[in-house]
Order: structure tokens, then sequence, then C-alpha cells
């Protein structure tokens, strides 16, 4: 098996704490995207001058892609209302269709739960395409903080949003689930879609409550090691 590229907990605070080459950080940051640990992503891009490097292509300053991208998930994450005003712009006004979308999923990254709120609500308006609105919905539901709020208007408005979007589409929003993974969100997921099915794509229904319960399973089995390790515990 090859190595992992990551730094352990404590190598990563060193490379925090110095001059670190902005193109490195970047590597750093994309294997820790590729594993779905955005929150550990977060500070290597920031040190890769994410934000900076966003607000310059969004200027149409010339900038490579994959920092510009990078830095619309900093600024999501790390960002307040004005941030949001300018991304609620972007999603119409960025001059590529592939842009626009960036723009449109990165609202479900902020972290505030009143700018989360009105990401959700756009969602069952002709704001967001009915095609794009189950994508936002998943990754509300991957958000680190407000991923249980998402869930929660999920649930409220699931046959709303099925009446809205392409059937074809809905098996998208279950997908995010995956990222719920405390032991009363799975139970509260699995009983839920226990009662919900999504007759037309059932089989990847089952795939991704199999891989919430997988996920799950690992949050107990590490949280406990992981905390005493952060907390200095025995």
């Amino acid at each position: 098996m090859a190595r992992s590229p990551l730094p352990d907990p404590l190598a990563r605070r060193h490379l925090l704490e110095e001059a670190l080459d902005p193109a490195r950080a970047l590597a750093i940051a994309e294997a820790y995207l590729a594993q779905e640990r955005a929150a550990e992503a977060i500070a290597l891009l920031a040190k890769a001058g994410a934000r900076e490097r966003e607000e310059a292509a969004r200027a149409g300053r010339p900038v490579d892609a994959a920092l510009a991208s990078a830095g619309v998930a900093v600024v999501a994450t790390t960002g307040g209302p004005e941030d949001y005003e300018r991304f609620l712009a972007r999603r119409t006004d960025a001059p590529t269709p592939q842009e626009q979308l960036r723009y449109l999923y990165a609202l479900a990254d902020f972290r505030d739960p009143g700018l989360m709120d009105r990401t959700l609500e756009l969602t069952l308006t002709d704001e967001v395409r009915s095609q794009n609105a189950p994508f936002v919905l998943a990754r509300g539901m991957a958000n680190r903080e407000l991923g249980d709020l998402a869930w929660r208007f999920v649930k409220d408005y699931w046959e709303e949003a099925n009446r809205r979007m392409p059937p074809n589409t809905v098996i998208y929003i279950a997908d995010g689930v995956r990222f719920l993974t405390t032991a009363e969100q799975e139970a509260d997921v699995q009983a839920f879609f226990g009662e919900h099915d999504i007759p037309q794509a059932r089989k990847m229904l089952r795939q991704v409550l199999e891989r919430q319960q997988i996920n799950a399973a690992l949050r107990r089995r590490v949280e406990p090691e992981l905390e005493a390790f952060f907390l200095g515990g025995e």
C-alpha cells in the first residue's frame, strides 16, 4: 500500500507554524480534501494564499485554477455575510457555467446558521435550477458545523423536494447523509429512509445508507482515541 502523504498531527502543527511554500501547502490540502477531511485542509489552503487568489480570480486576474478553486472553499468556510452576498451574485454572473456552479455549491459551506437557512430555502425556489438543488442540499449535510441543520430541512421538505426535482436526481440529496455520523444522526437517517424509499434508485440508496453506517462505526471507534490525543488524555 502506498504511504499516505498526510502529515501526522505534530508534523502538521509544525508545517502551519513555518513559512510553507504555497504549492506544497496546496498539495497537502488537496490530499486532505481527497479523504473528505475538509476541516484539516482549511488552514493549509489559507497558507497557500487561497483567499487572495479567489479575490484575484473574481477580479479577472490570471490565477492558477487549482488555487482559485481552493480559494472558493476557504472563503466560504471562513467567510461572513459580505462574502456570502458576493458568492450569491457570482453564482449567476460568473463568466462560465462551471464557475457559477462552484459558487452555488459553496453557499452550503458557510458556517453561519442564518446563511445556511437562506441557502437551503433557495433550493426550493426558481433561484436554483431543480437539477442543481439536490447537490446543494447534499453539500449542506456535509457542512461540519451545520450538517444537522441541513438534514432537518431535508426531512421537513422531503415531499416538496421530490415534487420539484427531477426523479433521477433525488438520490443525490440522500448522498449527503453519509457525513452525518453521530449515533443520533445515524439512527434518525436510517429510520427516515426506512419510511421514505427512493424506488427509482433503491440500490444506490442502500449503498448510501451502508456508507453512513460504515462512517458512523469508524467515528465510534476512533473518536475516543482522537479526543484523548488532542485533549492530552491517556
